[in-house]
């Protein structure tokens, strides 16, 4: 039995010896390929005129080693100069990926994305990368730590502002879903929110849901509400009115239009404790009351998630 464990100990330990050399070797090869690659880029780096003979000194290095963000960095930077910018995106996107901390791949991505395809949720993201990996301690240019924060606030209310043409006639229990958990996050602090999910519910001067199609867009909105993604949390029901008519009494219309919905919503199983109703009357149109689209817009109820 000993000489047995012996004969075991002895091959376990030369497996390892064997697992060990073929790593330090795989190991070699790639420092032998990095170091290639970076003779290369420095060569690109020593002509710094952005010229075809430096762009491929770069792709050079990436034939070598695939994997070296440095040499995607380089080439993007110098066809960006060279104004090849959508090229230059992608090679920007290649460096995110294969080094998710390097904020300035961020920062220029989000700036060509602008540049090229006014992509405000794209840059937004990029953007707002930059600035929780500068705020994280990565090496940063201040001028551009701020020009990127004043940014990730203006897309973030061109964005918000854009979906408000968006009021959908009915939305799915999966849209609504999707609406009142949508948020962007930087550092694990919540910085910008958009739970709010408009519902067209209503005739004009009416507190009574209308007919089948506001029956349809209850029930998807009951659906919502029991999905496990919003189990237990707690919701407000905000009842709005255009600007027609007499002010105290859109207050009265929008109180009643919010009590309609909880209480189709507390008769069909959702917990009343859940839900609470809160009026504005017209003192929150989302547009200006000038068409009839418009007011149709305004005469609205919104669910909003409440902070616990």
């Amino acid at each position: 039995m000993l000489r047995q464990a012996v004969l075991f100990l002895l091959s376990a330990l030369a497996l390892a010896c064997q697992t060990g050399a073929a790593q330090v070797e795989e190991g070699a090869v790639l420092t032998r390929q990095r170091r290639e690659a970076q003779a290369w880029v420095d060569r690109g780096m020593a002509m710094n005129d952005n010229s075809t003979s430096e762009t491929l000194c770069y792709r050079r290095a990436i034939e070598v080693d695939p994997r070296y963000a440095a040499a995607h960095f380089n080439l993007a930077f110098a066809l960006q100069k060279r104004d090849e910018l959508e090229q230059a995106l992608l090679e920007y996107r290649e460096v995110m990926r294969l080094d998710p901390r390097r904020a300035d791949a961020f920062y220029n991505a989000g700036a060509l994305t602008l540049q090229t395809r006014r992509d405000a949720q794209e840059a937004r993201a990029c953007f707002n990368r930059f600035v929780e990996l500068s705020d994280a301690g990565a090496k940063h240019d201040a001028q551009a730590l701020d020009k990127a924060r004043g940014l990730v606030e203006e897309l973030e209310r061109e964005i918000q502002e854009s979906k408000k043409p968006d009021f959908h006639e009915f939305y799915s229990a999966e849209e609504i879903v999707a609406i009142l958990t949508r948020r962007i996050t930087r550092g694990g602090q919540t910085i910008y929110e958009a739970r709010r999910a408009p519902l067209l519910l209503f005739e004009s001067n009416s507190p009574e849901l209308a007919g089948d199609a506001a029956t349809r867009q209850m029930t998807a909105l009951r659906d919502a509400l029991t999905d496990p993604r919003l189990a237990g949390k707690r919701f407000a029901i905000e009842g709005h009115t255009d600007s027609r008519g007499d002010s105290v009494r859109n207050l009265d219309l929008s109180e009643k239009r919010a009590r309609a919905v909880r209480e189709w919503l507390v008769e069909r199983g959702i917990d009343a404790a859940r839900l609470e109703t809160q009026a504005f009357g017209e003192d929150a149109p989302a547009y200006a009351n000038d068409t009839e689209q418009h007011r149709r817009f305004n005469r609205r109820v919104e669910i909003v998630e409440e902070s616990l």
